[in-house]
């Protein structure tokens, strides 16, 4: 790596000739000299295979700090004594941030141009009639992007009291930005990201069970009290919509002078999912049936883009219930023993499967609409695998 006042730097690689099996140099010694062919003109000629292969970063020389603006509001209502009810709006803006897209295509003028003589002499020999032949990607930083989020929250807890605590919120948000499968040539576009989910809900509840010396029930001291009194249990519910999907394409006969692979849509988007969807046998994974029909999707014509935008779809929401009951002992005055009884998605177990495949492609209709994996691992959040965890704590 070299650099110069200016802070622009290059990475070269140090080469021996062709079937030369000697080391180039050792570590300890350095390269050594580098010499650099120089033309007349004071330019050094490129030595790559191909000019493809041969990519720039270009940073606008105008390029600002990006910002964020916030916003909110909210109310709170004493519902009673022990119960409170609250709701919020946030909001939230990012402007001017930071992308970097590819600049160097096909000018539209060729790519969409409708004359297919000269299409299909171009698509034959790409890297010429790029904008910057002599580059293959050229990464142009500036503050291209902007993105939104918008969030409603309603919240009813029920403060301790009574060996009991309660908690329950249910959230409507959205958030939209500048889409993934676009290029610098259609980047005006946005979508949901990956990591949106529009609606949530969580619920728990804390709970002394009233049973053993001073509870409601068995209210007696002795080894009866040692093994079911002072117990807490706890149960926790939480529901997540899916995440969004775009549907690209692979395969197709036709051919594309530009860097994406967005489907037509040939369907409205509420018709993709299919009803009252069972996944049957999940082994081997052709045997499933599909999540979405893949009827509703076709590949683009030749030298078009298509029409279905990035993240209309959804995959299948998450339900994840968690619980757990502890129990204290005072052995002596210095020694305390505790134990405790995870358990992941129980009670109610529920396989949370991972989003399907949505690559289009009509000679691998075996994958499409399937699931190859779940959410989590063991006992991450979402995760399907069921399991109890014991720990034992020792305080002295």
């Amino acid at each position: 790596m070299t650099s110069d006042s200016s802070g622009q730097g290059g990475l070269f690689n140090i080469l021996q000739p062709v079937a030369d099996p000697r080391h180039q140099f050792l570590l300890r010694n350095g390269p050594g000299d580098i010499r650099f062919q120089v033309n007349p003109d004071g330019t050094v000629p490129y030595t790559g295979a191909n000019f493809g292969a041969r990519t720039a970063t270009w940073r606008d020389p105008n390029l600002r700090r990006p910002y964020v603006m916030t916003w909110s509001s909210g109310f709170q209502y004493q519902v009673g004594p022990t119960w409170l009810l609250s709701g919020t709006y946030q909001g939230t803006a990012g402007v001017g941030l930071t992308r970097s897209w590819n600049i160097n295509e096909i000018p539209l003028s060729i790519a969409l141009g409708g004359e297919r003589a000269l299409q299909d002499r171009v698509f034959q020999g790409q890297q010429n009639f790029r904008i910057y032949p002599q580059f293959g990607a050229v990464n142009y930083q500036s503050n291209f992007n902007h993105n939104t989020w918008h969030s409603g929250n309603i919240t009813a807890d029920k403060r301790y009291a009574r060996g009991l605590l309660v908690n329950v919120s249910y959230n409507v948000a959205k958030t939209l930005t500048n889409a993934d499968t676009l290029t610098y040539q259609t980047r005006a576009g946005k979508a949901r990201p990956a990591y949106d989910r529009q609606h949530s809900f969580g619920a728990y509840f804390i709970w002394e069970v009233p049973v053993g010396k001073g509870g409601r029930w068995v209210n007696r001291g002795g080894l009866l009290n040692s093994i079911i009194g002072g117990w807490k249990l706890s149960v926790s519910e939480h529901v997540t919509s899916g995440i969004p999907l775009s549907v690209t394409y692979a395969g197709s006969p036709n051919r594309y002078l530009l860097g994406t692979s967005v489907v037509n849509a040939v369907t409205t988007i509420d018709q993709p999912k299919v009803p009252n969807w069972k996944m049957g046998h999940r082994f081997p994974t052709d045997a499933q049936a599909p999540y979405f029909n893949i009827s509703s999707f076709a590949y683009p014509a030749s030298y078009t883009l298509g029409s279905l935008g990035g993240g209309v779809l959804q995959a299948p929401g998450i339900w994840w219930m968690q619980c757990f009951a502890t129990k204290s002992w005072t052995v002596k005055e210095r020694l305390k023993l505790s134990v405790r009884l995870d358990g992941h998605n129980l009670p109610w177990k529920r396989p949370n499967i991972a989003a399907p495949n949505t690559t289009y492609n009509l000679n691998n209709l075996g994958a499409w609409g399937r699931y190859t994996g779940v959410v989590g691992d063991f006992s991450n959040y979402g995760t399907a695998q069921a399991n109890v965890q014991m720990s034992i704590r020792a305080e002295f």
